[in-house]
């Protein structure tokens, strides 16, 4: 089997092995909810294909010009497809030649409320002092076309829903008296693998130096691809040095050991073999293995190397060697403390995450290879095994252990260990649990910085919030949104709210179009109305007969698919959900900077709305953390219990001296959290589950003896703590909160769990 697996990664790296490092891959499908799934989908697929720079300066024109230096740099350089930094077109003339058929059909709520309000004499008197204003406002239309400047009005508030303008054929937004000149950067489709990422960065970070030269007082960059690649950097840094760390030091630590070539070998096979194995399968079962997959799975080596150290460990006595008896001796043992790991293992992979499914998976099979390569193959390698030198080490840890108390032996120790207990319960109740889900992913301080004030410069919708509408139809979903935006557009709606986004702003409902162009009708066009008034005063009566024609001719509605057809609709198109033969429905998106009570009010406001639901995938992927993290908890109780009846089968009245260690250490640790304000999440949870079976591993290891021997089992359970306490400790070192703290916590709870073990063993061990 392992050499199977060992062909099929040969066959992955001869093709090109590359890993998922996308943020996304981390989160779970939302199989209850498809359209919420399906909503999610398409907006993180619009936004993981681009990216954009600002690049600012006082003056204008040398802010223009630093763009123009970073968009040469950009420009056909691989993996990416498009580079936008000048508008050639004319996007408000694009916007006016398709709206124009349909500007008797259309008005924004300000418009409408006018013309439902005002008198007559008000309508007339703005419409002829602006046509009178030597700085009224523009006009995109003929004045027969649009007497009343509604269209030209209606098209300059469209454009003023965004930060963005149109400035010496650029695209530019201004912040106090520095003008951001923004280069939009469309990515090429294949532009994900580890390698690609990096050279993204790479000419990113030369595009930022190239518009620095050129005068550019700042640059901002926001996208994806930032945070993966800083992330995919991080990761592969933190592989090689806690892998090759982990490894490094089992090298140095058996070489202390046994002083010898081939127990070495013999403890480095089953760890090799696991990894391989679990990288082989995880490639067959996953699309794609993640980094933070790999990081995690670095833990295999602290507890791969227990099985290999068990092994050879009785090569240290003066005892003739025989492999088969070896195996016989330590295989109970053994087999105990691979059943123990596989079930806290088996508790991630039945996480509903993709990533901790994945983590779970990929350590699982790398423990079963490693066991059974340490059980089948290990001694058939060492049928003829020379006597190891580890009689300095195994009287160091004699000596030690003979100086060590013992509860049964040492009332004040007994006591000491008592009030411990009852200080981490102390402890315990300060826990505050914190279920972020941005425990999961690392990104530098700078490149969030960056983000965040690109999205609000550029009123960037909310990450991972919105409105999700749904109807049975295509005109009651335009309705729907139509009712909720009018809420939205309130003047007093939603404190901290810049803007909302939503296809019916940009191709209204049949019934609203119909609404819009009775009241214009009524209120302008008609006989004797407001027009004829308007053109009478301006002497032009033939004028009034024309405008009127025009008003009334007959026009077919703007529909969606007319308008998602048109290119100005590009950047709205991930809104409209909609697919042949699925249900209707689309999103309704927003800015701002919205605390929590604002978030709440809307929530209610999406109750109030049939159709209607508010989404917020960071605050339900949290909740779901929390509600893994309960899960987790009860497993790992529910685990002290099914290891208590394992261990006393096995050991009767002696099994509370091999777990006894361990809870007394893994309640050490969570109250020494609670005491310093660490934060209690899913992965310490689950840290001290591991460590609740890695700690009654060394019990295991030290009531049964080994070869018999009381040394080699000293020897073999020091060894394999020390082995953990590299790889976990290691691990704590990593920059991903969830893997820091599930490192940390398992350092300390093994550490006190080793630490403990000897204090439990019977006198007759000395």
């Amino acid at each position: 089997m392992s050499l199977s697996l060992a062909l099929v990664l040969a066959l992955h790296v001869s093709r090109g092995l590359s890993f998922e490092t996308s943020l996304l891959a981390l989160l779970p499908a939302d199989a209850q909810r498809p359209l919420v799934e399906k909503a999610v989908a398409r907006m993180a697929e619009a936004g993981s294909r681009h990216a954009v720079m600002l690049v600012g300066h006082r003056d204008p024109a040398q802010a223009g010009l630093a763009a123009d230096a970073a968009a040469r740099r950009l420009s056909g350089q691989k993996g990416i497809a498009h580079v936008l930094a000048k508008i050639d077109a004319d996007g408000a003339g694009q916007a006016r030649d398709f709206y124009f058929p349909w500007r008797y059909r259309m008005l924004s709520a300000a418009q409408r409320s006018r013309l439902s309000r005002e008198p007559d004499a008000a309508l007339l008197g703005r419409t002829v002092e602006q046509l009178f204003s030597p700085i009224g406002p523009p006009r995109l239309a003929p004045l027969e076309s649009d007497p009343f400047g509604l269209f030209s009005e209606g098209l300059l508030e469209a454009a003023g829903r965004s930060a963005l303008r149109f400035a010496d054929g650029r695209l530019v937004v201004s912040q106090g008296d520095t003008t951001w000149v923004v280069i939009l950067v469309d990515l090429a489709e294949d532009a994900m693998s580890i390698a690609e990422q990096q050279t993204l960065l790479a000419t990113f970070d030369l595009a930022t130096a190239d518009a620095k030269d050129a005068g550019a007082e700042s640059v901002l960059r926001a996208g994806f691809l930032f945070h993966a690649a800083k992330a995919a950097r991080q990761a592969l840094w933190e592989i090689s040095t806690i892998g090759l760390g982990s490894l490094l030091g089992i090298l140095v630590l058996m070489a202390l050991a046994f002083r010898s070539l081939k127990p070495l070998a013999l403890v480095l096979l089953p760890i090799l073999v696991g990894c391989v194995a679990a990288l082989g399968a995880s490639l067959l079962l996953f699309e794609k293995v993640h980094l933070l997959t790999l990081v995690f799975g670095t833990s295999i080596i602290g507890v791969a190397v227990d099985y290999g150290i068990l092994f050879v460990s009785g090569c240290t006595t003066d005892e003739p060697w025989d492999a088969g008896d070896q195996r016989r001796q330590i295989l109970p043992a053994v087999a105990l403390a691979v059943v123990t790991s596989l079930l806290a293992y088996a508790a991630l992979a039945a996480m509903p995450l993709p990533i901790l499914r994945q983590m779970g998976l990929f350590t699982m099979i790398g423990l079963i290879s490693a066991w059974l390569t340490a059980m089948l193959w290990v001694p058939l390698l060492a049928t003829n095994m020379p006597r190891a030198s580890g009689d300095a080490v195994s009287g160091l840890l004699l000596a030690c252990r003979r100086a060590w108390p013992r509860v049964e032996s040492s009332r004040p120790l007994a006591v000491a260990l008592a009030a411990g207990a009852v200080l981490s319960l102390v402890g315990i109740s300060r826990l505050r649990a914190d279920d972020d889900l941005k425990q999961l992913y690392s990104s530098s301080p700078e490149t969030v910085r960056q983000q965040e004030k690109v999205q609000k410069l550029m009123r960037l919708p909310s990450a991972g919030q919105f409105f999700l509408v749904s109807a049975p139809d295509e005109q009651a979903l335009l309705e729907r949104e139509e009712a909720l935006t009018d809420e939205l557009e309130a003047p007093a709606s939603i404190a901290g709210l810049t803007g909302f986004t939503a296809v019916s702003q940009y191709a209204p409902s049949l019934k609203r179009q119909e609404a819009d162009a009775a009241l214009q009708r009524r209120r302008l066009y008609r006989p004797g109305a407001l027009a004829e008034k308007l053109f009478a005063r301006l002497e032009s009566p033939e004028v009034a007969a024309l405008s009127r024609r025009q008003a009334s001719a007959k026009t077919a509605p703007l529909v969606p698919a007319a308008w998602l057809d048109a290119p100005l609709s590009t950047p709205f198109r991930p809104l409209w959900l909609h697919e042949e033969g699925a249900p209707w429905a689309s999103v309704v998106t927003f800015s701002g900077d919205l605390d929590a009570a604002a978030v709440q009010r809307l929530i209610a406001l999406a109750g109030r709305h049939e159709g209607v639901e508010f989404v917020d995938r960071l605050a339900s992927l949290s909740a779901l953390m929390g509600r893994l993290r309960l899960t987790i908890s009860r497993l790992m109780l529910g685990g002290y219990a099914v290891i208590s009846a394992l261990l006393f089968l096995r050991y009767r009245g002696e099994a509370w001296r091999v777990l006894l260690p361990t809870v007394l250490a893994c309640l050490g640790t969570a109250g020494l959290f609670g005491f310093l304000g660490l934060n209690c999440n899913l992965f310490c949870v689950f840290g001290l589950l591991l460590s609740l079976d890695m700690g009654v591993d060394y019990g295991i290891y030290m009531h049964d003896r080994g070869s018999g021997d009381f040394r080699v089992a000293l020897l073999s359970t020091s060894l394999a703590a020390m082995t953990a306490l590299l790889s976990f400790g290691l691990l704590a070192l990593s920059r991903t909160p969830a893997l820091n703290i599930f490192g940390l916590t398992v350092l300390l709870a093994i550490s006190g769990s080793w630490l403990l073990t000897p204090c439990f063993s019977k006198s007759e061990d000395l």
